[in-house]
């Protein structure tokens, strides 16, 4: 069986997993990146893997990775909590300096949300990962992960900026707070098998290093035809929380090369809309 690919045993779903911690020389043995992830922190517990690269990385080299076993304070987008048990999922921030028109950089965590399902493909290739327009991945509704990029700098053609992705990984359902618990995911809970979650995260690098590459020389365009492919709110009627202002309603139809959200509205226009939280009504 492919290393990429290798669930380490069966599981019972209702029973909680123990872990070993991520094993940084494991990870760096299946890394194939030539800068993501070659200077890596690793923490046993921290607030928030973004905070911390924020608050370090304002002169620190371009793919240094910040890996926490466990997060006190994850954040999601809007300013939510994301929860984040110790010992099962992967929690990481990268830093990237993409030297592109700061036009692009709204477009960021959708060429993201693709690394992260060609990552799940490589090592799940049965679990049916959609992307959920600008930043989740869900399997049959449920969140299995969500990517959240903060600008640390921006200059005209030059920015810093954190990438933070949180993935579950081996969260078994007895895990669970109540209230998440129809709506979170796992590739444990996927496929009744756990994983090693250092291949996880060397294989997410591996397919970011790739797509940031083809991302920095010809922006979103290049991943559109993945996003339509993957895309969980196509052709659904869907409501959109913008801070500030009203919601935006309509059918959702895709997204342009912009990484601006299309609906059709009930009286037959069209609207295109920038940033929000999307639901399904």
């Amino acid at each position: 069986m492919h290393p990429l690919r290798r669930p380490l045993y069966a599981m019972n779903d209702d029973q909680p997993s123990q872990e070993a911690p991520i094993n940084a020389a494991a990870l760096t043995a299946h890394l194939r990146t030539r800068v993501l992830g070659r200077t890596l922190r690793w923490l046993p517990e921290v607030d928030s893997t973004n905070r911390l690269l924020a608050e370090e990385g304002g002169e620190a080299a371009e793919g240094l990775v910040v890996l926490a076993d466990r997060q006190t304070a994850g954040r999601g987008r809007m300013g939510r909590t994301w929860f984040s048990p110790a010992g099962v999922n992967v929690y990481l921030s990268v830093l990237l300096q993409p030297r592109v028109s700061v036009a692009w950089l709204p477009t960021l965590p959708l060429m993201v949300g693709c690394a992260v399902a060609r990552a799940v493909a490589a090592l799940a290739p049965a679990v049916p990962v959609r992307l959920k327009w600008p930043n989740d991945l869900l399997v049959h509704g449920r969140k299995l992960g969500g990517v959240l990029c903060e600008v640390l700098t921006t200059a005209e053609h030059e920015s810093r900026v954190i990438v933070g992705v949180g993935c579950n990984i081996n969260l078994v359902p007895a895990m669970v707070p109540t209230e998440l618990a129809a709506i979170v995911t796992s590739l444990a809970r996927e496929t009744g098998q756990r994983f090693d979650r250092s291949v996880v995260v060397a294989e997410w690098l591996n397919q970011l290093e790739t797509a940031y590459a083809v991302w920095c020389e010809q922006g979103l365009a290049p991943f559109l035809p993945e996003w339509a492919a993957l895309d969980a709110l196509h052709g659904r009627w869907v409501r959109v929380e913008q801070l500030g202002q009203p919601p935006a309603e309509g059918v959702a139809e895709g997204v342009d090369s912009d990484g601006l959200l299309r609906l059709r509205q009930p009286d037959g226009s069209r609207r295109l809309v920038c940033s929000g939280d999307a639901h399904l009504v």
